[in-house]
């Protein structure tokens, strides 16, 4: 329990780097920038998981449920970084608290 704890006081503190970043850089990188480099960031967290799991953590029995899910996915994460970028950053920063 206290690891499930410990990961999502990391997640959120990484979040909200994150955002700051984004808000940082607003006006010098495109929203497909954006997207590009935090998709090769869960490309490389998947990479390291794979070589300590192996492939059989990603084998599926529905893969065109899981491109859907990363075609949605990605969709989802273009919208929040929208968000960001056109809301304040602090009413932006409450929204997404007040839907977890």
């Amino acid at each position: 329990m206290r690891h499930a704890a410990f990961l999502l006081v990391i997640s959120s503190f990484l979040l909200t780097a994150e955002v700051t970043v984004l808000r940082l850089l607003e006006d010098r990188v495109s929203h497909g920038q954006v997207l590009l480099f935090r998709s090769a960031a869960q490309v490389v967290l998947t990479t390291l998981w794979v070589s300590r799991v192996g492939l059989v953590g990603l084998r599926t029995n529905r893969p065109g449920a899981h491109f859907l899910r990363g075609a949605l996915s990605a969709a989802s994460w273009w919208l929040y970084y929208m968000n960001f970028r056109t809301l304040d950053l602090a009413l932006a920063t409450t929204l997404r608290f007040s839907t977890q």
